[in-house]
């Protein structure tokens, strides 16, 4: 199974330019961490790779109950794209 850092950052990758993809993990109420993904480890099945990081992330941190991510265009705009949530 891979590891959610193989791919996730909770820095902002410093070579990525907009738009790039971030990933919110929320316990029941609120966002408790915000994870970057690095598209250069993304290939053709990003999709899966992306659920695959998520998975990851979930299974190392019981205490989150779903995350959105997002494509962030500018530092003021992003619109959420997918919601995970537990199997």
């Amino acid at each position: 199974m891979m590891n959610y850092k193989e791919i996730l950052s909770n820095t902002p990758i410093e070579s990525q330019d907009y738009p790039f993809n971030s990933i919110e993990f929320f316990d029941e109420t609120e966002v408790k961490d915000k994870m970057y993904v690095d598209k250069s480890k993304l290939k053709s099945n990003a999709e899966d790779r992306l659920e695959e990081a998520v998975d990851s992330y979930l299974g190392a941190h019981p205490d989150i109950k779903k995350a959105v991510a997002y494509r962030e265009e500018t530092p003021d705009k992003r619109f959420a794209f997918r919601e995970f949530g537990r199997n």
